[in-house]
């Protein structure tokens, strides 16, 4: 686990949702280490059904729509933007797919869905936090499990 995550910050993007004081990005990875075996256990069996081992825009925000994080707070058009975003490769990754998402790519979206829901709505404060009441609410609530081993 330690290994997986220590790979995957190295591409992701996260770094550029904190202010300039840090305090927004500051617990992303206690976080990320906490929830890790359910969220990867959520990515693998969602990529078996589509691409392995990425996500496609199109699964995943049926996923998206499926645990409800996409609503009124965070539109479809949000969604696609922050997809774009998050598959836009700050070095050449030749071995990531275009328009299609890999692990490191799918922590990036979940903390960008959160930061949208949670900060941007002043419902919240840190995106740490953001992240795991994301997490807690919308990711491992039954109702998603339920849909994810449909």
């Amino acid at each position: 686990m330690e290994k997986c995550i220590e790979h995957d910050t190295l591409y992701w993007k996260v770094d550029k949702l904190k202010t300039p004081d840090g305090r927004y990005i500051n617990g992303i990875i206690e976080v990320l280490k906490e929830y890790w075996p359910n969220l990867n256990e959520n990515f693998l069996m969602n990529v078996s059904r589509t691409s392995y081992p990425t996500l496609n825009m199109t699964s995943l925000r049926r996923l998206c729509q499926q645990s409800k994080m996409i609503d009124t707070d965070y539109t479809q058009v949000m969604f696609e933007q922050d997809f774009i975003l998050t598959n836009e490769e700050i070095c050449d990754q030749e071995h990531n797919p275009d328009h299609e998402i890999m692990r490191f790519e799918f922590w990036e979206i979940l903390i960008r869905i959160a930061k949208r829901k949670y900060i941007d709505t002043k419902r919240e404060i840190s995106i740490a936090v953001a992240f795991e009441k994301l997490v807690k609410e919308l990711i491992l609530h039954d109702t998603f499990q339920t849909k994810l081993h449909e």
